[in-house]
């Protein structure tokens, strides 16, 4: 009789058990779930806005604003400064849905989309999830670890919302700066 028992209550608290994402949680609140896994030579950012279920592609609106969206900007040396030519960002072409990577120059600027040359890409899809199981934006970034500098780098989320617009993780006081930053250790993921 036991055994049946604590196979009935394995079960049920699998079953019970809160849906799992493959991959390390980075972000993880009422609004956004962001993960990164690794792939092979690539690490893996999956970025799901899981309380948006519009699919917004209006691009006579700016970003954000009528469009979904994603972007990461990434602390290569990991200092909290922006470094130019060495820090580097990605985000969605508006219009294309494409992967735009690009060097940053300084924390207000970067070079055009396709400054930097990568060998990363980009799915942006709207679809249900095992997060969520309504229709709603997820952003897959693939990018080589190599253009990511292979050790511990510093990480900041943009995420579109239909409701406020933006929302940046960390919620820094200063969104386009490495004041604050996500930290990952790319040997441990």
């Amino acid at each position: 009789m036991k055994p049946l028992f604590i196979f009935l209550a394995l079960t049920l608290l699998v079953a019970a058990s809160p849906a799992q994402v493959p991959g390390r949680r980075l972000v993880d609140t009422e609004r956004h779930v962001v993960t990164a896994s690794r792939q092979g030579d690539m690490i893996v950012f999956t970025m799901e806005a899981i309380a948006d279920f519009t699919d917004d592609h209006d691009d006579s609106k700016p970003l954000g604003t009528g469009w979904d969206y994603a972007g990461i900007r990434v602390d290569v040396n990991d200092n909290n400064i922006v470094d130019k030519g060495t820090d580097i960002a990605f985000g969605i072409r508006q219009k294309t849905s494409l992967l735009c990577s690009q060097y940053l120059l300084n924390e207000n600027a970067s070079t055009l989309c396709g400054g930097l040359h990568s060998a990363g890409n980009l799915k942006a899809e709207f679809r249900s999830t095992e997060l969520q199981l309504k229709p709603h934006p997820v952003f897959t970034f693939e990018i080589p670890i190599d253009e990511l500098g292979g050790g511990k780098i510093g990480l900041v989320f943009y995420l579109s919302d239909p409701v406020d617009g933006r929302f940046t993780y960390p919620n820094s006081r200063c969104p386009l700066s490495f004041d604050e930053t996500i930290r990952l250790d790319l040997s441990k993921i």
